[in-house]
């Protein structure tokens, strides 16, 4: 997407966490219900303003087909850090 922005992203880095019950199926009666919340951010170095970047970031969330598809089931956060700064944050909960 960024490419077809004319967009230039110098680095991208990107780490994802999932958080649970760790005592789901091994303990009685605690029962596994998979992830609770699902956590990502993503570390852009770009020359690019920081509304450039934003539009990228919510754009390509709307075309994601993996964050679209837990967004229904789980919450997800998200950091999106830019340059070194933090540039936004978002929940999102299950429809």
């Amino acid at each position: 997407m960024a490419a077809l922005r004319d967009l230039r992203i110098d680095a991208l880095e990107f780490a994802i966490r999932g958080y649970f019950d760790r005592r789901g199926g091994r303990v009685a009666g605690v029962p596994n219900l998979g992830f609770e919340e699902i956590r990502y951010e993503t570390h852009i170095q770009s020359p690019e303003p920081p509304d450039r970047i934003r539009a990228l970031v919510d754009e390509a969330e709307r075309h994601c087909y993996v964050l679209n598809t837990l967004r229904r089931a789980t919450k997800i956060s998200a950091r999106i850090v830019l340059n070194g700064t933090l540039l936004m944050e978002v929940e999102h909960t299950p429809e």
